[in-house]
């Protein structure tokens, strides 16, 4: 069950330069100092050992960010735990984890990015872009989230879930995919 009273935020990323896991602490200090009880937990390899002592240091200064590793048979756990889920990628948007942690029932804050504004295009999404100059969006976002009740969640969950049956089905992406492959493999 998601923590009452505290905002779980999830950032499921390697430790590397492109996926700016230091926007992402720095942006959890900025919720922590508008006073919104929060825990940023980042789970993802550490990828480029400079990056990754940083991020280290950065997040043993704050008790509120923890950092941690899940094998991917136990992220669904983890997206059921958190409240939002972040995509802080300089540019590669529109990941998996966008989708896994909606299907969870998670609101999904992510960077204005091509693949994250592709998502958001379409009809319906129940993504939020974000530019991390906007500290005040940040805020606003987060705050909602945290007074979001059970029946308000069920209900977002129940149209996410619609939208990502219509945009979204594995079926209907495995069928395109193989297209794809046929096309290319046909055209080679």
């Amino acid at each position: 069950p998601r923590t009452r009273g505290r905002l779980e935020i999830l950032l499921p990323a390697g430790l590397r330069p492109v996926k700016d896991p230091l926007l992402a602490i720095d942006m959890a200090q900025r919720l922590h100092e508008a006073r919104i009880p929060v825990r940023l937990r980042i789970l993802g390899a550490p990828l480029e050992r400079p990056l990754a002592t940083h991020v280290r240091d950065a997040a043993m200064a704050r008790s509120y960010v923890e950092l941690g590793r899940r094998p991917r048979v136990a992220m669904g756990a983890a997206y059921l735990r958190s409240h939002v889920l972040w995509n802080t990628s300089l540019h590669e948007g529109g990941s998996n984890a966008v989708l896994e942690g909606l299907a969870h029932g998670c609101h999904a804050w992510v960077r204005d990015t091509p693949g994250n504004r592709e998502l958001h295009r379409e009809t319906g999404d129940p993504i939020t872009l974000f530019e991390p100059e906007d500290h005040a969006a940040l805020v606003a976002f987060h705050r909602a989230a945290l007074a979001e009740t059970d029946a308000q969640r069920a209900h977002r969950w129940r149209r996410t879930m619609a939208w990502l049956t219509a945009h979204h089905d594995p079926e209907q992406e495995r069928g395109e995919l193989v297209a794809a492959y046929d096309h290319a493999l046909a055209t080679a």
